[in-house]
């Protein structure tokens, strides 16, 4: 990517006691499920929109426009608890961290929607039934085995763990760079929610 092009996307920060929640479940699922490139809960975070590489001249009026559809939303909170896979527990690929679908989660997820078709509708497009908000805890290298697949499934049928709350009051529009140590994010713009 040249210096005229920056990726993208717009998220909603975790809480360090949350990121601390989900390392420790992290290392508790370490032993029973070799085989899975851990996300760093460092760089965890709600994404609402994925704009890939966009002129970095367009930059400023992204923020601008994600501001202004985020201010007349109020604040809520979103309950991070339980474990699932993508796509099924057969074929996981994905191991998450669940996440409530609440409505106001929803209208926000709309809201930067809106402010990036108010900039031209950079990025991949919008599949509104497709949002399905969750944490990546990890990636399957490979498909476990069965005995493993077996332990998998337990953990993801039993009670749900609760990992912790997010206030929800601004989402970042924000820089993503990827380096071989892993992705570095940087905050180029913030979005309060004041309604």
């Amino acid at each position: 990517m040249t210096d005229d092009r920056v990726r993208a996307f717009v998220a909603i920060p975790l809480p360090e006691e949350i990121r601390r929640a989900l390392a420790a479940e992290q290392r508790s699922l370490g032993g029973e499920l070799p085989g899975v490139r851990w996300a760093n809960p460092r760089s965890m975070h709600v994404t609402l929109r994925f704009i890939g590489d966009v002129e970095a001249t367009l930059i400023p009026q992204l923020g601008q426009a994600l501001g202004q559809q985020c201010e007349p939303l109020p604040p809520f909170e979103l309950n991070v608890a339980g474990l699932g896979v993508f796509p099924n527990v057969r074929r996981p690929r994905v191991l998450w961290a669940g996440i409530d679908d609440h409505p106001d989660l929803q209208r926000l997820y709309r809201a930067c929607a809106r402010a990036m078709q108010d900039c031209g509708d950079p990025g991949e497009p919008v599949k509104f039934s497709e949002y399905r908000p969750h944490l990546t805890l990890g990636r399957f290298k490979q498909r476990p085995e069965r005995q493993r697949l077996s332990l998998l499934r337990s953990r993801l049928t039993s009670e749900g763990r609760q990992y912790g709350v997010i206030e929800v009051t601004e989402a970042h529009l924000y820089r993503s760079e990827l380096l071989p140590s892993g992705a570095r994010y940087e905050v180029l713009a913030s979005a309060h929610l004041r309604g």
